[in-house]
């Protein structure tokens, strides 16, 4: 693995073997070089008990882990199970996981305790499922700021169970969930069980979801959620739709996080459309490559 893992020089990840490996030093700063399919392994939770919790940080670069398989019959399941003081994860997209568990589940983090740190720019896809303290996101929030992250995934467990938190005790500040939420009791469209966490313009669809209530956030209708231009005195107050969210129909009209649309683009390959990436060449005066996310015709509509 590339790179000495420091802040300024993270070890760089290509494979999921090398993701995995992460938990073989939970203190380094790590950063995603590619989209990975973690589907041909059940993978290990990054961090899963007192002795061996994450600390580090975990940049997503703007790419996608998919098809993430976790089935475990303990507690702190999650990309990463157990996170703590001040580690920082940002920029990744968890697309069609299958995270099962018994407490503390969710998608991109199963319990993160007695931290100031940032869980950013981060969504999730697929099923998250466990028994209590169960989330689409983050199962047990202890303290970080969560912020500009969604989820759509279906979630179900039994007590403290919600589509972005299980149970939060920090902030999640322009979120959104949408996926399906159930369970026995503390059931929130957003956040399941609310113990002193406090969060800022963040939503779930009261429909989609099958929550009328949440332990945090405000509940809207899917056409208030999708409908645009947004009525942004209703949903999405405040956000930041010039650098951070961005509209696309691919995403069934719902916010899109704009560092996912910079690494790819549609091209067709003949059956269908796929995402390949699309560098451009600056030249003079900063001889800089960017990626794009132009659009695509399909022969119907611009995608």
């Amino acid at each position: 693995m590339l790179g000495s893992g420091t802040e300024t020089d993270p070890y760089q990840i290509t494979t999921v073997s090398e993701l995995q490996d992460m938990q073989n030093d939970l203190s380094a700063y790590y950063i995603l070089m590619n989209d990975i399919d973690a589907s041909a392994t059940e993978f290990n939770p990054i961090g899963y008990d007192q002795d061996n919790r994450f600390v580090g940080g975990f940049e997503g670069n703007g790419y996608v882990i998919s098809d993430l398989y976790i089935n475990k019959s303990t507690d702190k399941v999650g990309l990463f199970g157990w996170v703590t003081f001040d580690a920082e994860i940002r920029h990744v997209g968890l697309e069609n996981v299958d995270i099962t568990g018994t407490r503390y589940v969710g998608a991109l983090i199963g319990f993160q305790d007695n931290g100031l740190g940032l869980v950013s720019h981060n969504y999730s896809t697929g099923t998250v499922s466990g028994g209590d303290e169960v989330g689409g996101l983050v199962g047990y929030n202890s303290g970080t700021t969560i912020d500009n992250c969604y989820s759509t995934a279906t979630v179900s467990g039994n007590d403290s169970v919600g589509g972005l938190v299980g149970t939060s005790k920090g902030y999640e500040n322009y979120c959104y969930s949408i996926g399906s939420v159930t369970g026995s009791s503390n059931v929130g469209g957003l956040i399941g069980a609310n113990e002193s966490g406090y969060n800022v313009s963040s939503y779930y669809n009261i429909e989609t979801s099958g929550q009328s209530t949440s332990g945090g956030g405000s509940g809207r209708t899917t056409a208030e959620m999708t409908t645009y231009p947004y009525d942004l005195s209703n949903v999405y107050t405040n956000w930041n739709f010039t650098d951070i969210w961005g509209y696309n129909d691919r995403n069934s009209l719902y916010p899109v996080l704009q560092v996912f649309q910079e690494n790819n683009c549609q091209v067709y390959n003949g059956s269908s459309w796929e995402d390949k990436p699309f560098i451009v060449y600056l030249g003079s005066p900063t001889n800089d490559w960017i990626r794009m996310y132009p659009y695509g015709y399909n022969g119907t509509s611009w995608i």
